[in-house]
């Protein structure tokens, strides 16, 4: 949508996804090089050298609900950070990311992983519903959305099929007890950190639902599991 209107060409998945490996191995390189040379496929260096490097090790979490990009994170990265609509492949999105990571000599125990909960929150049902499909052109299969740039377009593609996965992978309550359940759900199945995606249509209310009540009861569950707990809320 952004690149697109001025007048660049927008790479299907498999270029995506070599672009993102080759980014990856490059940024690895400078971190840790000197003088860097590098030829692949999309990106090229001809001896170059980052003279301000980090001074500490600086992590790499790579988003994802697919098992080849959670392999590319086993090899380059910390982590990955998977949402509720991949969550039916989330082992085998976990085993691709460990095998890989011992393939190269990581060690995989060391990887994160996180997850974007998907919410809406508020007193009346069909308002928080609502408020939630603004995320619907966001359902809409990858091999229909790649290709369309224009906002309007992508609105008018929006039908039953993306409503229904937006209503699946989101939760849409009116009951704070629903979302402090959602959570331990996803505490049970090791994830470290849990990003909170809020599409309630007054913000207000949820924050204040989210720290008076559901901060306090994750970190007090977490303790009794002896582990930190990193939670962000985002809109």
């Amino acid at each position: 949508m952004n690149e697109t209107p001025l007048g660049f060409r927008w790479p299907g998945f498999e270029e995506k996804v070599s672009r993102l490996e080759e980014a990856l191995e490059i940024i690895q390189k400078l971190w840790k090089g000197d003088f860097v040379t590098y030829e692949g496929k999309y990106y090229q260096l001809n001896k170059a050298k980052l003279y301000t490097k980090p001074k500490t090790k600086i992590p790499i979490y790579l988003a994802t609900s697919n098992e080849r990009v959670a392999r590319i994170a086993g090899q380059f990265c910390d982590g990955i950070l998977t949402n509720p609509r991949g969550l039916e492949r989330f082992k085998r999105i976990v085993n691709a990311m460990e095998k890989a990571a011992i393939k190269v000599g990581r060690d995989p125990t060391k990887l994160s992983k996180s997850m974007e909960f998907k919410v809406a929150y508020d007193i009346d049902y069909n308002r928080a519903l609502k408020s939630a499909m603004f995320w619907a052109t966001t359902a809409i299969p990858r091999e229909k959305r790649e290709h369309v740039w224009d906002p309007r377009e992508l609105e008018a593609l929006v039908g039953p099929e993306e409503e229904k996965k937006i209503k699946d992978s989101w939760l849409i309550t009116t009951d704070s007890d629903d979302i402090i359940r959602r959570l331990g759900e996803f505490l049970k199945m090791g994830f470290e950190r849990v990003y909170i995606h809020s599409a309630s249509p007054i913000e207000e209310r949820f924050l204040n639902l989210l720290g008076r009540e559901i901060l306090p009861w994750m970190r007090e569950y977490y303790e009794s599991l002896f582990k930190p707990v990193r939670t962000v809320a985002v809109e």
